[in-house]
């Protein structure tokens, strides 16, 4: 059962802050006893799960909200009682009510139309013909100052449609890396994906999931297919954690379509499938004769979702009648 930190903490004398530097939305931030020598509260506690993460250090994070008291308090039985004082009720959004993506720090970024070469690298070199429309509707971001200058910003959700951080693909040739990802303690539990597509999808109760690798495949499927039931997401990587499994069990798909990359390793996706469960009903695809999902044509999108749905509802029938 989560924990409410906040007033342990100052039962304990420890300082504590939830807002500025260092800090993101739905997580505590105390100076890293683990460090030693933290100036500025660079350990981020979840107030959901109690995972705990310090920017400083990674190696300086755990799952056990024991360990990290006992460290604060220097003894175990004590550690002890003050968990069993302090949990708490953690009441997670509704899924009745739209999502609300808020973030301080994205709500600074300006619209990706304000940078002509943003929409002229989605329009030209991606294949988006309504590249400013697709930019509106997605809500994707640009900046021309800081360490995301001149990319185009990806919002980043647990699975709760909660906005935590971002991720920037590189719009020139001169940015560096081709992606740069924000930041965040749980990183690897977060999807991109589109919010307003979400609303609609999970509001038919037959949501079909298609999980890619990369937002850019993402919004190329949202963007051009013409199901509101089917809603893209992106991993930003094939690590599967425990908040992306929730993401699944919170969104009950009638079916997950697993498509990834060309030249990723079968072993690979049998891993992730198996990581699934066995209830939850699977299909792995490829995009054949393409790289990935954004190297086909937006005009190809539909037939190619229609394909790999009608060919998986063979062993799932629920897809038939929900196409």
């Amino acid at each position: 059962m989560p924990i409410d930190w906040r007033p342990l903490l100052d039962s304990i004398r420890v300082s504590w802050k939830d807002r500025g530097n260092n800090c993101s939305r739905g997580y505590v931030n105390i100076n890293c006893p683990f460090c030693g020598d933290d100036p500025s509260f660079h350990l981020g506690i979840s107030e959901e799960t109690g995972r705990y993460t310090c920017w400083r250090n990674d190696s300086h994070w755990g799952y056990d909200p024991a360990r990290l008291l006992q460290t604060l308090v220097k003894s175990r039985v004590k550690a002890l009682a003050l968990i069993d004082s302090y949990q708490t009720t953690y009441s997670p959004i509704s899924f009745d009510a739209p999502p609300k993506p808020s973030n301080d720090k994205w709500d600074k970024f300006l619209l990706a139309t304000e940078s002509p070469r943003c929409v002229e690298y989605l329009r030209d070199d991606r294949g988006f013909p309504n590249a400013e429309e697709v930019i509106l509707s997605a809500g994707l971001r640009w900046t021309p100052i800081g360490a995301d200058a001149h990319r185009i910003l990806f919002p980043l959700y647990n699975y709760r449609m909660e906005l935590c951080s971002w991720t920037g693909r590189a719009a020139t040739d001169s940015t560096g890396l081709r992606y740069r990802v924000n930041p965040h303690p749980d990183i690897e539990s977060l999807v991109y994906t589109d919010a307003g597509h979400w609303g609609l999808s999970t509001s038919t109760g037959q949501q079909m999931l298609v999980l890619v690798e990369g937002p850019m495949d993402a919004l190329k499927i949202n963007a051009y297919k013409n199901m509101r039931n089917v809603l893209a997401v992106a991993l930003t990587g094939l690590a599967f954690t425990t908040g992306r499994l929730n993401l699944l069990k919170k969104w009950q798909p009638i079916h997950t379509f697993l498509c990834v990359d060309e030249g990723v390793p079968i072993a690979t996706t049998e891993k992730i499938r198996d990581s699934l469960g066995a209830g939850m009903s699977v299909t792995s695809i490829r995009v054949e004769g393409y790289k990935d999902a954004a190297e086909i044509p937006h005009n190809e999108i539909n037939p190619w979702l229609q394909g790999v749905i009608r060919e998986a509802s063979i062993i799932n029938p629920r897809l038939a009648r929900a196409m």
